[in-house]
């Protein structure tokens, strides 16, 4: 079973809460045997990195975790504060954006984009 794994540094739970009960996202995930995990304690998500094949966060740290294990990433910027992580997944602020991009995803079978991985590889040295 597929684990998702969305990750909020900010107070915004309304938001969060929002594309939690989105129904096109919840349907999408039962019809797909997806475990959606929302976390906001940055010591309690760490025994879901490992089993977790997609993250959506705001601008946690743990995104460069999913970085180094070339796992894709979406940015849910809901604060519209756009942070620089454009080379390590899509930034989006609009919430069925968000979904319809975890959709491709799933159905791409968590396949990184080419560009992303480039981007990637340009930017981080692996030890």
């Amino acid at each position: 079973m597929d684990r998702i794994l969305i990750v909020s540094s900010n107070d915004n739970f309304k938001k969060w809460q929002s594309l939690l009960e989105n129904i096109n996202l919840k349907r999408f995930a039962n019809e797909n045997g997806i475990i959606i995990t929302f976390v906001n304690d940055e010591e309690a998500l760490k025994k879901y990195v490992n089993d977790s094949s997609l993250l959506v966060t705001d601008y946690s740290n743990i995104y460069m975790e999913f970085v180094k294990k070339v796992k894709p990433i979406i940015f849910y910027q809901i604060d519209n504060q756009k942070k620089e992580f454009g080379n390590f997944g899509k930034i989006l602020a609009d919430e069925e954006d968000v979904v319809n991009r975890i959709i491709g995803y799933v159905n791409m079978n968590y396949k990184l984009e080419n560009i992303y991985q480039k981007k990637r590889n340009d930017n981080i040295v692996y030890n």
